[in-house]
This record gives structure tokens, C-alpha cells and sequence, in this order.
């Protein structure tokens, strides 16, 4: 296919529109390679959608906080959120996560 200048304008406007490379190619008869080589060639680009800039990140617990990890808050799933109350002596958890996260034994 020749990349005539309504072929051009046409494919620009579909790119534009966020329309995929493969029905582009399907409406013009043609592969995805060569809507892709034209959009290269002729300086057709899209830029991706942008993403919403995430809040700041927790800051790291101090010396003395609980590091028990809470998957809670707008970073669910992402960064941690730390319980942060004070720690049992010698441990990284507070009295209430220790227990939970050691089990005693049994005899």
C-alpha cells in the first residue's frame, strides 16, 4: 500500500482517537507492522495516558517502632504502613504483633 497524504491524515486522526494499531491495520487492509512503520515514518505518535502521581511515600519506622506491616491506607498493596507503637524489648514488634507473629512452645 502507498501511504498516500488522505491515508496519512486518516491514520493520524485514527492514532489520535487511541484506536489500536490492529483495527487500524484492519480498516486500511494492511498488517500492524506497516501501521506501525508509517506512524514512524510520517511522525505520528501517541503518548500513553498519564497516571495520577501517587501520595508521598510512609517514611521507615525509628529504632523503637513496631515494623508489624499494616496493608491498609492509599498505599494498599504498594509501600507498607508500620503499626509504629513502642516494640517489647529485643523484638521489632509490639507486644500485641509478637504474639502474633511467634508462637510459644509446647512441651
Amino acid at each position: 500500500m502507498t501511504w498516500d497524504e488522505s491515508a496519512i491524515t486518516r491514520l493520524r486522526e485514527l492514532s489520535v482517537l487511541g484506536i489500536p494499531m490492529s483495527r487500524i491495520a484492519a480498516a486500511f487492509g494492511v498488517t500492524k507492522n506497516a501501521v506501525a512503520g508509517a506512524r514512524l515514518r510520517h511522525g505520528i505518535y501517541t503518548t500513553p495516558p498519564r497516571r495520577p502521581p501517587l501520595p508521598e511515600a510512609p517514611s521507615v519506622p525509628a529504632q523503637n517502632e513496631c515494623r508489624y506491616i499494616l496493608d491498609e491506607g492509599p498505599w494498599k498493596g504498594r509501600l507498607p504502613q508500620w503499626c509504629r507503637a513502642s516494640t517489647l524489648p529485643g523484638s521489632v514488634y509490639c507486644p500485641q504483633h509478637h504474639a502474633r507473629c511467634y508462637a510459644t512452645k509446647f512441651r
